[in-house]
């Protein structure tokens, strides 16, 4: 099994948060209703925190993989072609018309993101970097949460 190198793994986590900010920002530059602009502005702010949090980890020293676990092309294909695939992020981008179609795009991406730090968290050997994870995997479903009632709330109207 080929060894997992940490800092790629960690580094995916950085770039699916810089694509979140990056992402949410656009969508809030397509929204009409300020309320709507603000929700998107928001989300942006907090997965630009999420990102900061993920570049201290890449220094931690503390930072160890269990070398039992998946190899590192498993990391790699999931987060490049699954996560953050320019070309199929940017289609589905494009494809947003609706307020609906925004919060739909940001519950597959919430759900992706989620999905792959519940994997890394897998092969992470340290608890304070597990549990740093975890927080931020707190923070990802109640942005899925958020943003299904926000959907909800406008399919109501």
């Amino acid at each position: 099994m080929a060894k997992i190198d940490k800092s790629k793994i960690i580094e995916f986590a950085v770039n699916i948060e810089q694509e979140g900010n990056h992402y949410y920002k656009k969508i809030s530059s397509k929204m009409k209703d300020n309320k709507l602009k603000d929700v998107f502005d928001d989300l942006a702010k907090q997965e630009k925190i999420h990102e900061k949090i993920y570049r201290n980890l890449l220094n931690n020293k503390s930072l160890n993989i269990n070398p039992d676990f998946y190899p590192e092309e498993y990391y790699f294909d999931y987060a490049s072609k699954v996560i953050f695939d320019k070309d199929k992020l940017e289609n589905e981008f494009n494809m947003i018309e609706t307020p609906v179609d925004a919060f739909d795009f940001g519950i597959r991406r919430e759900l992706d993101t989620i999905l792959y730090y519940q994997e890394i968290k897998k092969v992470l050997e340290n608890e304070d970097v597990k549990n740093k994870i975890d927080e931020i995997l707190n923070e990802e479903r109640k942005h899925f949460v958020r943003l299904n009632k926000l959907k909800d709330e406008w399919l109501e109207k």
